[in-house]
């Protein structure tokens, strides 16, 4: 099952089904505070915004190249992605998300395959943000 599609609209890196929790979709509750003259301080609740986060797989050195260029570009602007919230029932929403944060892929070991050695990269995680919250 796809949980996670990096960038739709250039890229498209389908990350692999993480394993052991490593995909949560949260909506975060977005507020707006304000301090009273009197020191009263009131909230009032504006929207919900998706924080996704995702670890644990393997890539290629193809996937591990464009993994790394996406987190670059998500960290300077918006990226498409496309998601899998808990209760979509697998229907997967896409949306635009900036990269908050994210670990580079490490080299774990590599695969023998067709007589040649292919590295494979794992122990990342990425953390977005929606950037147009929603109702």
């Amino acid at each position: 099952m796809t949980q996670l599609i990096l960038d739709i609209s250039e890229i498209n890196l389908s990350l692999p089904e993480s394993q052991r929790g490593g995909y949560a979709c949260t909506p975060k509750p977005l507020y707006s505070d304000t301090e009273m003259a009197s020191g009263r301080l009131t909230r009032e609740f504006r929207k919900f915004a998706y924080t996704l986060s995702y670890q644990f797989g393997f890539l290629t050195d193809q996937e591990k190249d464009d993994f790394l260029e996406i987190c670059l570009k998500g960290s300077e602007s918006a990226i498409t992605c496309a998601f899998l919230t808990h209760d979509s029932s697998n229907e997967l929403i896409v949306g635009d998300f900036l990269v908050t944060s994210f670990t580079p892929p490490k080299f774990m070991w590599s695969r023998v395959d067709e007589g040649v050695d292919v590295p494979l990269w794992g122990d990342f995680k990425i953390v977005l943000r929606e950037v147009s919250p929603h109702d």
